[in-house]
């Protein structure tokens, strides 16, 4: 993750490490609930997120944003600043993704295209229903 921390990293080193970044939220948020001082674990987390936002802004698999769908709501319950910016950059991707399911979808005819096609709607809903509740 030390690369992270700089500034200067070309963002085509973000490209392809979703899994990995995801990897270290997690990491840090166990080590911070169980044996690290919270500050450095709060380090960790927060640069975890910022290059999750990153990797974001680079091509991505379809399995990469899965994985990152599924601990959204995990995400979006974090108080750091860059976790808006991850929220915004899905507002982005998720109609788009959901477009492409869809185009899958009508070509497959399966249920369970249609059934991840349909779960879409409900993440979308999630993500901007998040920002609601949160500024109440």
């Amino acid at each position: 993750m030390s690369p992270t921390f700089s500034k200067k990293v070309p963002i085509d080193f973000f490209a392809g490490k979703m899994e990995t970044f995801l990897t270290c939220r997690a990491l840090a948020a166990f080590l911070r609930e169980k044996t690290l001082e919270k500050t450095i674990a709060d380090a960790l987390e927060e640069s975890s997120l910022q290059a999750i936002h990153k990797a974001l802004a680079t091509p991505n698999t379809f399995s990469d944003i899965r994985l990152l769908l599924k601990e959204l709501p995990k995400i979006l319950s974090l108080d750091y600043p860059v976790v808006e910016d991850i929220r915004k950059a899905c507002l982005w991707i998720l109609p788009q993704i959901k477009l492409l399911m869809q185009r899958n979808a009508n070509k497959a005819e399966t249920l369970g295209a249609w059934r991840d096609f349909t779960e879409f709607d409900y993440l979308l809903d999630l993500v901007k229903t998040f920002d609601d509740y949160v500024h109440i």
